[in-house]
């Protein structure tokens, strides 16, 4: 895999220096009107080129050293690794190697996640609420079934959170499938993808959920044209995207996590189509979420809006698009709909309850009247 690199980056008139680097500390990049940081244990090569247009410098905090240049229209990197900050210079500079005048922007990308029939409703409702505050488009990772404790969970068993999921999707906020994975993951994606319309729920991509193999791209790929990943940057294989989620799973628990987010997030900055995204878990509190959210205001980020993305969902019984910025499904798959004995049981927990107040209500009065009453009976008893 290296030498095809190797062979390819010779190809785009680029080489990387193997010139024995100096002993210095270095702690940032200055590239452009970006400053990147780096890790101090991150060697580089450094030379001091003759006629050659420096690009970027390495800086200890004191003194600038080259370490990208071009020279006969070849460029020279002193470091290239997509693992840290060298990495985000060279997709940069990529662009002008190749000659490809991209437009400019910063987009972050912000979902929900783990949202199943576990999530209790008031509580979801709270987050999408504060998002709205903040004008952050609504992105829900939604999972059709869970299991825990051997018992498989299915949305259908929480209603108020299926009511809100629909209320969501009707307001214009968009749905991403999950799929815990599975042995015939493709199977469980289309399954997972025909349970969900059948709840009128109709998702426009898939993200992935701890799977580090990026080869299973393929299984959701046959039904979904966008896919969430933990990738850096925004990737096409065939008629897939991949969507970034490059700034990971956000746990304020960890007072370092959002220092390392924003970090990371300032970082990509230097990339002229930068996008960023992030998975918040839906047990998150709202005011930490708002303060990520304010932070990459803050840094100039936009947030990704997915009635403007090139979506497209597809398997035997449905079609979900974009047409023209709004959402277009066709689907063939019946919409669930309660057994006569879901429905009879529903009607039996319903008079249950009445009957639960009832008897209740009924002995606290009786208390209450008892309390109220106790001298009298007392009286009662001594005349007796």
């Amino acid at each position: 895999m290296r030498k095809i690199l190797n062979n390819l980056l010779i190809l785009l008139g680029v080489r990387i220096l193997g010139l024995k680097a100096l002993n210095i500390i270095f702690i940032e990049i200055i590239y452009r009107n970006y400053i990147l940081s780096v890790s101090p244990e991150i060697p580089f090569y450094i030379v001091r080129p003759k006629e050659a247009e420096v690009i970027s410098y390495l800086s200890d905090g004191h003194y600038k050293f080259p370490w990208v240049f071009k020279k006969n229209n070849i460029y020279y990197f002193g470091r290239l690794d997509f693992r840290d900050s060298s990495g985000i210079v060279f997709l940069d500079l990529l662009h002008d190697i190749l000659g490809i005048n991209h437009s400019v922007y910063k987009k972050a990308i912000i979902v929900l996640d783990n949202v199943n029939s576990l999530t209790s409703a008031e509580f979801l409702m709270e987050k999408v609420q504060s998002l709205c505050c903040y004008e952050v488009p609504h992105l829900l990772v939604v999972y059709p079934s869970i299991r825990k404790d051997n018992k498989t969970y299915y949305l259908k068993d929480n209603p108020k959170l299926l009511e809100i999921l629909r209320q969501i999707e009707e307001s214009g906020g968009f749905i991403i499938q999950g799929t815990y994975y599975d042995k015939d993951f493709s199977y469980k994606i289309n399954q997972d993808l025909n349970l969900l319309a059948s709840y009128g729920i109709f998702p426009v991509a898939f993200k992935f959920y701890d799977i580090s193999d990026k080869s299973k791209y393929v299984d959701p790929g046959k039904y979904f044209n966008i896919l969430l990943y933990d990738d850096l940057i925004i990737t096409k294989k065939l008629y897939t995207l991949l969507y970034p989620i490059n700034l990971g799973e956000f746990n304020p628990k960890d007072p370092k996590n959002l220092i390392s987010i924003l970090e990371k997030a300032r970082n990509m900055l230097a990339l002229r189509d930068a996008i960023v995204g992030i998975s918040i878990p839906v047990y998150v509190n709202v005011k930490e979420i708002e303060k990520l959210v304010i932070n990459l205001k803050k840094l100039g980020y936009d947030f990704m809006d997915f009635s403007k993305e090139p979506y497209h969902v597809e398997n035997e019984n449905l079609i979900i698009r974009n047409k023209e910025g709004k959402k277009y499904i066709l689907s063939k798959v019946p919409l669930y709909e309660k057994t006569p004995v879901e429905k009879f049981f529903d009607k039996f927990i319903e008079y249950l309850r009445v009957i639960l107040v009832f008897a209740v209500t009924s002995f606290i009065l009786i208390i209450i009247w008892l309390i109220k009453n106790r001298h009298k009976l007392y009286e009662k008893d001594e005349k007796r």
